[in-house]
């Protein structure tokens, strides 16, 4: 996760995606596979991004990688900072999320995510609801 830049003629933006969700819809830039643990692979991915904060407890470790290009038009959606150290601006380490998609195409695909999400609590609540009353039901004499 290298720091990178956006500019959108409006201005220049920071931005540190290590903590970002990538939603990225070109099949080129998606990677990924299986590596075993221990293994030269491993070593070195480790060597690259350090050691993690959780230490693999299988034999086989999945791993992703997505990347985007220097050319590549995005998509940000978060908060920015104003940067201390250089005036400039910078992205906030929480909630951002970058896309290759166009703004509206990423608004409608999180749109409908949270849509789905809703449907499973509600769905959730339904069955909880169905539950209790059953329980009720059975202990109240007839």
């Amino acid at each position: 996760m290298i720091p990178f830049e956006l500019d959108d003629d409006t201005g220049v933006v920071r931005v540190d995606a290590s903590g970002a969700e990538m939603v990225l819809a070109k099949t080129t830039r998606v990677r990924n596979g299986v590596m075993p643990v221990p293994s030269a692979e491993w070593d070195a991915l480790r060597e690259r991004l350090g050691d993690p904060a959780v230490e693999p407890s299988t034999p086989f470790l999945r791993w992703r990688e997505e990347s985007i290009e220097p050319v590549d038009v995005l998509t940000a959606i978060g908060g920015i900072l104003k940067d201390e150290e250089t005036g400039g601006w910078r992205t906030s380490s929480e909630n951002l999320l970058l896309s290759d998609r166009d703004d509206a195409e990423v608004v409608r695909q999180q749109r409908r995510r949270g849509q789905r999400h809703a449907l499973w609590v509600l769905a959730g609540i339904a069955v909880l609801a169905f539950g209790v009353w059953s329980l009720i039901s059975s202990l109240t004499p007839a």
